[in-house]
């Protein structure tokens, strides 16, 4: 492993341990109100998943026959109960439920039931839901691997990583990293520490460019930590007059604080 980038990681790693687990994607305070409602939704679709698993035929194929989500009412119902099922989906169902999407005649919902269908497909196996995806058609295809590797990279970051190189294009590339970017962001503090600590220099300033402009709304002190270890002066200089330009207008006490304790002084002005 490369020492300055080892010793890099440890720094950026201790900051979002002292920070209380920055990792998270909600926060206190201001974000209260959010999280309380996503629990309410949560609960909602919990409290479906259990109604659904007392059908007799457990198999989530069947329980999709069953509650007929073409049919369900509002396009909020229809997510909702294909949700419950695609809990509890496995690899063998997919097809049916991939299946049971194509017959939604509205595009918007169609598609918002593919994404729900592509997590799950993610999670058990991101690989073959990439490939998928890939290999399609669809104008989609930016966001949709976007979505596959958010989950595959908070799974295994390292076996993300070496997919990306794989895709066919910087578009699909771009697309993939902005994924696996809010991956990282819910990933574990040390698992994101012994990741990029394998990186070569280049791929390490890349990555944390993206890491910290993905945690940078809900965790400015934490991603300008990251950014403040970015070895190339251009991408660090970039890199961190965007996200205080940001966090001056939002929390100026706390970012001019941390701008004081860091002795980083901002280039608003004069990207480079």
């Amino acid at each position: 492993m490369n020492c300055s980038t080892g010793l890099r990681c440890s720094l950026a790693f201790c900051a979002g341990l002292a920070l209380g687990g920055w990792i998270l994607p909600r926060s206190r305070g201001a974000d209260a109100s959010s999280g309380r409602a996503e629990e309410a939704l949560h609960a909602s679709i919990r409290t479906e998943a259990h109604r659904v698993a007392e059908v007799p035929d457990r198999r989530p194929a069947a329980m999709a026959e069953r509650l007929e989500i073409a049919d369900a009412g509002t396009p909020f119902a229809q997510a909702r109960y294909l949700l419950a099922v695609v809990e509890h989906a496995t690899l063998d169902d997919l097809d049916r439920l991939l299946a049971m999407i194509e017959d939604v005649d509205d595009a918007r919902l169609k598609e918002l039931q593919f994404e729900l269908v592509l997590r799950r497909w993610a999670q058990l196996d991101p690989e073959s839901a990439c490939v998928y995806v890939e290999t399609g058609r669809s104008p989609a295809k930016p966001q949709r691997l976007a979505t596959v590797f958010e989950i595959w990279a908070s799974q295994s970051p390292r076996r993300a990583w070496k997919a990306l190189a794989q895709l066919d294009g910087e578009r699909l590339q771009a697309a993939a990293l902005d994924g696996m970017a809010r991956g990282w962001a819910s990933a574990r503090p040390e698992i994101m520490a012994a990741f990029f600590a394998t990186l070569a220099p280049r791929d390490y300033d890349a990555a944390v460019v993206r890491l910290a402009s993905g945690i940078a709304e809900r965790h400015p002190r934490a991603a300008a930590t990251w950014a403040m270890t970015i070895a190339d002066d251009r991408r660090r200089i970039r890199a961190l007059s965007d996200i205080t330009a940001r966090w001056v207008h939002d929390e100026p006490a706390a970012a001019m604080q941390w701008m004081l304790e860091s002795n980083w002084h901002p280039r608003w002005d004069e990207h480079p």
